[in-house]
């Protein structure tokens, strides 16, 4: 299970008599299962490839002088992807990974955009209970 964060922006405009803030991010809750090419040996490369699948959670805050608005959209999607793993001891693990987020449309624009679909390189840091 991962929790991540896509996107984020905050901005603030000042223009005449309006001024205006605002503040967008999308972060995906995912599920998935890896499959590694090599059996768990501590200082050894692991590489792997897998797919996670979950939703993609997108949230924006605009307020000016006149309007306050907020809003919150949930959009199904999944994430094939590949990378390696190094086993640092019995309990701790660090890797990379490289993917490629691939979701459906919002239904209205978070942050300028109704989909936020794209590469995606992430270093892992993973605690074994």
């Amino acid at each position: 299970m991962s929790l991540g964060f896509l996107n984020g922006s905050a901005e603030v405009k000042v223009d005449g008599w309006n001024t205006g803030q605002s503040a967008s991010s999308v972060a995906p809750l995912l599920m998935g299962i890896n499959y590694y090419f090599i059996d768990e040996e501590p200082g050894k490369a692991r590489p792997f490839a897998g797919i996670t699948a979950g939703v993609y959670i997108g949230s924006e805050a605009k307020n000016s002088i006149l309007q306050v608005s907020a809003k919150s959209e949930s959009v199904f999607g999944i994430k094939p992807l590949a990378g390696i793993d190094f086993v640092l001891g019995r309990h701790f693990i660090m890797g990379a990974e490289a993917g490629y987020n691939l979701m459906m449309d919002f239904k209205d624009t978070i942050g300028g955009r109704k989909n936020y679909s794209g590469g995606e390189i992430a270093f892992r840091f993973i605690y074994l209970f």
